[in-house]
């Protein structure tokens, strides 16, 4: 019968191949089990001829020893790698804020300096002309930017989504609407989505349907009715939250500052609509020293890495907060300073251009931070 053992506690066990399918962990630290072999004996290395400094004594000891520490490091049980240190602590520099929010939100309204000629997202998506509807608060445009925000993710092209929405809109119309989306079938719908350039168009077909058939069934076929009276922030996100995709954290910040823009969702505080969490933000929030962490403030372990994600907390909403805090003085939502924190973030600090960044006075340049994914690492 066949012999395992635990590499961790290092258990024996004879178990059955039957035995060994059924239950192939340690009963005591549930590690995986692993077969021993019969171990063969050891047979003498080829022993190059010594040469003037060492005997053929000393290389054979030498031959000896190394099989030795190899057999014993065989049998080491695998340690898994040490924890990151933590827990993760953010500290905020909202007065640092406050200037690069001021500075940002004057040349990004007057399309001054490194915003000159830049043509808004929010217009772009959500122009008349791009939808093709005559009343640019039309139920209309409404569901055609419902739709179109909820095909986003991070393997969509965006351009190449505006463009190809604009296109099929004019051709299919009804398939921007929830009973074209309900009538459709599956694999038309998928075909559909997968034209407008959804990098999972089977998801967003099922999405597109699920979005449908709530706004049909609690909200008259409308997303108007979603702040029919109106709400606050906080009770739309929850609304919000029953609609696929729509309902992630970054979609659903762009989606209620888009449709709060344009008129279709009706909110008592404005002001709270915060900015995008997204790596661009966090890039440019931790370059400048908006925020930082004890990663960056702690010199006793220099070879530590700290890594946390962007997207979720402490940090988001430590970038929620801060910038929220910044946009207080100038008396708008923070959620409008977000197209300018965003092009800064993605254009200039990942090129690390700081010779036409608007906030070079302003910038720590903390650039001893490196992002991978939606996350970063900081290391002293």
């Amino acid at each position: 019968m066949p012999r395992y053992a635990c590499p961790n506690c290092k258990n024996e066990y004879l178990l059955s191949n039957e035995e060994y399918r059924s239950n192939r962990f340690c009963r005591n630290c549930k590690t995986k089990l692993t077969m021993q072999r019969e171990q063969q004996p050891h047979r003498p290395c080829q022993i190059q001829k010594p040469d003037e400094k060492d005997s053929g004594d000393s290389v054979r000891k030498k031959e000896e020893k190394k099989f030795e520490r190899d057999k014993q490091q065989s049998y080491k049980p695998r340690v898994p790698p040490a924890p990151l240190r933590g827990p993760v602590a953010v500290t905020e520099d909202v007065e640092k804020a406050t200037k690069i929010a001021s500075t940002l939100y004057d040349q990004f309204s007057r399309r001054t300096g490194f915003f000159e000629g830049y043509e808004s997202l929010v217009y772009v998506i959500s122009s008349p002309a791009a939808a093709g509807a005559a009343d640019p608060g039309s139920n209309q445009l409404a569901l055609y930017l419902t739709y179109v925000v909820a095909t986003i993710d991070y393997q969509t092209d965006v351009d190449r989504l505006l463009e190809q929405a604009k296109v099929e809109y004019q051709r299919n119309p009804e398939m921007f609407t929830p009973e074209g989306v309900i009538k459709s079938y599956p694999n038309i719908l998928e075909r559909f989505v997968r034209s407008l350039g959804s990098g999972y168009p089977s998801n967003g077909a099922w999405a597109w349907k699920k979005i449908s058939e709530i706004l049909l069934r609690d909200y008259q076929g409308t997303p108007l009715n979603l702040t029919k009276d109106p709400v606050t922030v906080s009770t739309l996100r929850q609304k919000i939250a029953r609609f696929p995709h729509l309902k992630r954290r970054k979609l659903s910040n762009f989606y209620i500052r888009l449709m709060f823009e344009k008129g279709f969702f009706k909110i008592v505080d404005p002001v709270n609509i915060p900015v995008v969490p997204d790596i661009q933000i966090g890039r440019l929030s931790f370059y400048t020293g908006v925020l930082k962490t004890n990663a960056e403030e702690d010199n006793t372990d220099q070879q530590q890495w700290q890594v946390v994600f962007v997207g979720n907390d402490p940090v988001r909403s430590h970038i929620e907060h801060v910038w929220s805090e910044a946009a207080k003085p100038l008396g708008v939502p923070a959620a409008y300073l977000d197209e300018a924190l965003w092009l800064i973030g993605s254009e200039l600090c990942t090129s690390r251009d700081c010779s036409n960044c608007p906030l070079e006075a302003l910038c720590s340049k903390n650039t001893s931070i490196t992002f991978s994914g939606d996350s970063y690492r900081s290391r002293r």
